[in-house]
């Protein structure tokens, strides 16, 4: 858990960093595994780790939906969860992935969606198009349809700069 993924460090590469962690979860059972994914998300407070892990089960078919929805606490989690899964290129979702996801995506607000809306190559819309969630109620529609449609209104907190006239 002391590890940074992709990044080099003085003794070792990031790519052999990464490469040991998957070799590591193939010696393992599946419940020491998912003992460290939870470790390393809820203790530890690791970000890029329990995603790599959740892509890494998914390989296995260890990948169960309870996991990917305590695993994206963050909405990025979502966004950073599925390039991590393309990262060797594009492969069809697991079953258990795209469920986990749409359990996770209710937890969110309108200010949760709109801070973490970030430009990156795979957005929050993508998320919200692969998994294809179904609002339970026209409130909850309204904010989905504007996370699709790039309209989400910007919190007024002490963080979002005024305009100066």
């Amino acid at each position: 858990m002391s590890c940074l993924l992709w990044e080099d460090t003085y003794y070792e590469n990031g790519k052999d960093i990464a490469d040991r962690v998957k070799d590591l979860v193939g010696q393992v059972s599946n419940e020491d595994a998912r003992q460290v994914l939870y470790d390393a998300k809820l203790k530890i407070k690791l970000r890029h780790m329990p995603l790599y892990l959740l892509t890494l089960f998914a390989e296995k078919k260890w990948l169960d939906k309870d996991d990917v929805s305590k695993i994206c606490t963050r909405v990025y989690d979502m966004t950073e969860l599925l390039s991590l899964y393309w990262k060797d290129g594009k492969k069809p979702l697991s079953y258990q992935l795209i469920k986990g996801l749409t359990q996770a995506i209710p937890d969110f607000d309108e200010y949760k969606f709109a801070k973490y809306n970030r430009s990156s190559t795979l957005k929050l819309r993508d998320v919200f198009r692969i998994v294809r969630l179904k609002p339970k109620d026209d409130t909850q529609s309204a904010l989905y349809k504007r996370v699709v449609a790039d309209e989400l209104v910007v919190p007024n907190t002490w963080k979002v700069p005024e305009k100066r006239n």
